[in-house]
């Protein structure tokens, strides 16, 4: 897995790019697809767009969002969305930002890798029910 700095940047609502929030140093950042920060109010709402580890095959696309089971991870975003339209399965995380939340940014990344990595063993078993 990499580790890289990834930058907080706020989008305003029409998608533009306005200005660097903060950056952090993140394990797994290549699960990292899109992460941005929209102000509503006083107040931040953080999206992570977070994908798999690897190019996945036909079958395992829908049997990915079928199987994934991300409540363990409730306590850490606000929601939590399919994205569409893209080439792999991929998560939209919505999350609060606040103060120096890189160590919480890198436990909801690494909570979600391993439940992506059980995911792939669950899947296994149904291969036939999606090929």
């Amino acid at each position: 897995m990499e580790e890289c700095t990834i930058m907080l940047i706020e989008k305003d609502l029409d998608g533009n790019l306005l200005e660097e929030i903060d950056n952090y140093k993140i394990e797994n950042a290549d699960l990292v697809k899109g992460f941005y920060g929209v102000r509503d109010n006083d107040s931040i709402n953080v999206y992570l767009l977070l994908s798999t580890d690897r190019d996945v095959e036909d079958w395992e696309f829908n049997a990915i969002y079928d199987h994934i089971d991300l409540d363990n991870l409730k306590e850490r975003y606000l929601s939590v969305e399919e994205v569409e339209d893209t080439y792999n399965p991929t998560f939209e995380f919505k999350i609060k930002y606040k103060e120096d939340m890189e160590e919480d940014l890198n436990e909801l990344i690494n909570l979600y890798y391993e439940e992506l990595s059980k995911t792939y063993s669950i899947i296994e078993e149904y291969k036939e029910e999606y090929i």
